[in-house]
Order: structure tokens, then sequence, then C-alpha cells
């Protein structure tokens, strides 16, 4: 819960309807152009700095490269022979014509050039931003000192990282994008946020006082003095626990016991696992400390980071995903190859293997270093094939031999874990069980794959329900194969469905006894669970997958 004013994010998306205009209009519309474009100029560098977050060495470099797309005269002057010749209004002739050099650009074998394509659709938003919405949606999020609040139309990943690197104290979105990479950073930041609100826009300006309630998914609009002091008091009373608790089980009606493991992206939250009396971290997604920096930080700054999470803990076991980009998961700093469909590229543990494998060993030192003395796993996501397995396991194998020659002290005994989120990879659940000590199941990105259906695209969420997925039916038949190898206690179920009230009983009930939960949503879970009995020989009846 948390009380703020509202800034209005004002970021149009792409994909704007086509609108002509008539012959007398077009010369105004050039003008409109001319006068954006002069705006994207003198709001250039802090733009650069609040969005990108570069260190100081990258900013002069990320700067030039957008003043060099905006004193492109031959460039703009195709964007006003668009308008002229098509009678097309200024934002649409803008981003046709950047989304198409962006195209050209992304399609490159140079990866100089590849990464230009992102400056490019980065100047497209800018300028399309100061056309529908004038200057002063140019200006940086400022907080003057007081609570913000974050309001978009349009959750993503780069408004939530701005959002967050401004230390607003809650989110407030009409979106429906629910599994989309922004949420998921939401959920796991630990601020309040709340998707789907059906607020009238026109009860929202910048600076109306707002109480948002992110358990109840509830907003205040202009609350008073009082409703703000009752809130907030119960809210910290709420919150209120005493020193380390040992963590809390799930039952089932029948007695079998379900672990709540807690997903997690920030040190300094670890401290909510003893709150919700969660057994551990069971997911620190750590590609968004690569994604706010710009690029891949150092290896003495990552064990900082997990360090500080070995901390935290006090003792209770870390899983550590390794970096897992790609696809909307990118910045313009980081030099990737999206391909035609980036979804379905170089992503994950994929990316590591096939461009990155230094990047990927320097990330596995400092993971080996900070875990020296505590119980840890690696995690590996968006894996195809074993083959992609016994990859990166000899990279670990030839860091920890590295490490030993050196005598750097490490954590010999690290464990290794799969994330199950394609459906190859699940139909493979006997190959990876037999090569890693755990699995993952990724149950949002699996369903999005099951249903060819793009969790960040509102308009396709009806694909996504686990009903329409058949996310169920391969999850049954996943348990099945992993019982009969006396494994199903080594798979963990992450995703929506774990903390999903609705779900988390039909998970238990197929015998899975690892859920991966935001702890927010941990009490809710364990109620759903209690009402439930496990089946004594899980999914037997279930048909394999076709």
């Amino acid at each position: 819960m948390a009380f703020g004013y509202a800034h209005l994010d004002l970021s149009p998306p792409g994909g704007g309807v086509r609108i002509e205009v008539a012959v007398g209009e077009v010369e105004a519309e050039v003008t409109r152009l001319a006068d954006a474009i002069g705006h994207v100029r003198r709001h250039l560098t802090d733009h650069v700095r609040h969005f990108h977050a570069p260190t100081d060495e990258d900013l002069d470099q990320i700067v030039g490269a957008h003043q060099l797309i905006l004193d492109d005269r031959q460039f703009i002057r195709g964007i006003v022979e668009l308008i002229q010749n098509e009678r097309i209004r200024a934002e649409h002739a803008v981003e046709k014509a950047f989304c198409a050099a962006a195209d050209r650009l992304a399609g490159s074998r140079d990866s100089y050039l590849r990464a230009r394509a992102e400056d490019i659709r980065d100047v497209c938003q800018s300028i399309r931003t100061a056309l529908i919405h004038g200057e002063d949606a140019l200006r940086p999020l400022v907080t003057s000192g007081r609570d913000t609040v974050f309001v978009t139309h349009h959750l993503q990943v780069s408004g939530v990282l701005r959002a967050l690197r401004s230390q607003v104290v809650a989110v407030l979105t009409s979106s429906k994008a629910f599994a989309s990479h922004a949420a998921l950073l939401l959920r796991a930041s630990g601020i309040p946020s709340i998707a789907g609100s059906d607020i009238p826009p026109e009860l929202i300006a910048d600076g109306t006082p707002l109480l948002v309630d992110g358990e109840r998914g509830e907003t205040i609009v202009n609350p008073s003095p009082l409703t703000r002091h009752a809130a907030t008091k119960a809210h910290r009373a709420a919150k209120r626990h005493d020193g380390v608790v040992p963590p809390e089980a799930a039952l089932t009606r029948d007695g079998h016991q379900v672990e709540l493991w807690a997903n997690i992206d920030a040190p300094d939250r670890m401290h909510e696992c003893f709150e919700a009396r969660l057994f551990g971290v069971g997911l620190f997604r750590t590609e968004f400390m690569m994604l706010s920096r710009g690029g891949a930080p150092l290896e003495e700054e990552q064990l900082n980071v997990y360090r500080a999470c070995v901390e935290g803990l006090k003792g209770r076991p870390l899983v550590l995903r390794t970096f897992d980009i790609g696809a909307e998961k990118v910045s313009v700093a980081l030099d990737e190859e999206g391909g035609g469909n980036p979804a379905l590229g170089l992503r994950g543990l994929r990316r590591h293997l096939h461009r990155h494998p230094g990047e990927l060993c320097t990330q596995l030192r400092a993971i080996l270093r900070a875990t020296a003395d505590s119980d840890a796993i690696i995690l590996l996501p968006m894996v195809t094939n074993v083959a992609d397995l016994d990859a990166a396991r000899t990279h670990l194998r030839a860091v920890q031999a590295e490490l030993m020659a050196a005598d750097v002290p490490h954590n010999q005994r690290v464990q290794l874990a799969a994330m199950v989120e394609i459906p190859s990879a699940a139909l493979a659940i006997e190959g990876f069980l037999a090569r890693m000590d755990y699995v993952t199941v990724g149950t949002n990105d699996l369903t999005q794959y099951l249903a060819a259906a793009d969790r960040n695209n509102a308009d396709v969420a009806a694909y996504l329900s686990p009903d329409a997925s058949g996310l169920f039916t391969l999850l049954a038949w996943m348990a099945k194969r992993a019982a009969a190898l006396g494994r199903l206690r080594d798979i963990f179920i992450g995703g929506e469905v774990a903390g999903s009230p609705e779900h988390a009983g039909m998970l238990a009930r197929l015998g899975f006894s690892r859920l991966i939960v935001t702890p927010g949503a941990a009490a809710e879970a364990r109620a759903a669970i209690a009402e439930v009995r496990r089946d004594l020989a899980p999914a037997e009846s279930v048909p394999a997958p076709r």
C-alpha cells in the first residue's frame, strides 16, 4: 500500500491508426514534425541519461548516435515527403520511416549497425511522444521531493525500469498484459502495482493524490487525510515481524507438504522471505541488473549483489538465474540481434552459448565466489535441449577449475537447474532430470509458446489461460514422468499459476511440492492448497500431449 501523487506517462504505443489529412493541412503537419524534432533535440541529453542510465563514458556515445539520426537531412526529408505524398499525419509518417530503417539495420550482420537499430526506435518514440503530447511529455520523471505514483496506459519494460529508477512508490496501469515481463518486474519489485485499472482517465491528472492498495487491487482517488492515515497504519501493522522466523509449508487436506519459495529481484528485499515464511528464494532475476546498467555488470559488481542476497537470506537457499536477455528484454546499450521474431531467437542460454560465452563465465565466477559458504542453485533460462545443458555444464566446470587453480574461495557444491519454458524442453523432461539437480518450469513462457500468443499483447490474453493453452495437460504428463523417476520433488513451478489461488491447489494435487511465488501471494496460495487432497498417483490417467 502506498500514497503518492500521480505522474502521467504519456509515451505513445506503436502501431497507431493511419490518419489522412486534407491537402491544405499538409504543410501544418510538416511544421509539427519540425517542431517535434526541435523539442527532442533540446531534451536529448536528459532523455538518454534518464531513460538508459548509462555510465558517464557511454552517455556521450549514445547522445551522439541519437544526434546523428536527428541531423540526417536526407532521412528527415524522406519523412516530409511521406507526409506530402501520402497526405498522412506526421506521427504516422515518422513511425513508418523509422520502423523501416530500424528493421533494415536489425537484419545486418554488423553488430554496430544492429545496435543502431535500437537507437532509431528510441528516437522514433521520442519524436512521436513530442508530436502527440507536446514538449512537456519529454521531460524526465522528477519526483520533486514527494512520493510519486507512476500512471501509464502501456506496460513496457522500459517504462517500468524508468519508474523504478525514479523510486516511485506505486504503479497504476490500465494495461491487461498481466503476464508480460514488465508485469513480472513490477511484482518482483515489491512496490504496490495495479494492472487492468478501470478508473476513468479524466479522474486522474498530473499531481492527483492516489492511495494504491496492491494487495486488494484498489485505488482511492483524492483520499481524505483520515483514510490515508488509517490505511497506512493498518498496512504497517500487517507487515510487522520479529526477527527470523522458520518457513511454513502449505499443507493439503491429506497432510502433504508444499514448499513455497520466493520470487525476488532485489537484494534489499530478502527479508520478505521471513515475513512470508518462505523456504528460500526460488528465483532471483539477475537480468534487470543488466538492463538498468545498459550492459553486462563487471564481475565485482555482480559479486557484491549476490553476496548481499546471501547475507540477507541468513542461511536460506538461493536460486540465481543467469541473465535472461532477449525478446523485449533488451536496451539501447546492449548489442543484440533480435532477428525477425526475437521471442524465438537468441534468448537466455541460447544467447550466452552462441554469442556471449565470456559473459556467462563471468557471471558463473561471480556466483561461485559469492556463494562460497552457502546453499545456491544456478538456474539456466530458455533451455532448448540436453545438448545446451551439456554445453553449459562444460562452462561451469571450466570456471570451477580456473578458480580452484587460482586458489580462490568458491562454491564447490553449487547445484545446477534448467528452466523448462518451451515445449521441446517439457517433452525432454526425463533427459533434463538426468543431467540437472533441479528443473524449474516457467509457466508464463511455456504457456506463451504452447498457445502461440504473445504474453505482452493484451489482445490475445484469452489464449493464455491454462485451459485454453493446455498447460495443465502438459504439466500432468511431466509430473507422471518425473514421479516414475522418483524426481517429482526436484521440480519447481514458477510463473503466474504458482501463486494463483485458482491454480496453486491444482499444482499440489498433481504432486508438485515446490512453488515459486511473490511473497505477497503466499498467504492465498497456502489457503488454496489447504482445500485440496493430493492425488496418490499424479497424472496416471492423463494422456501424453499430442
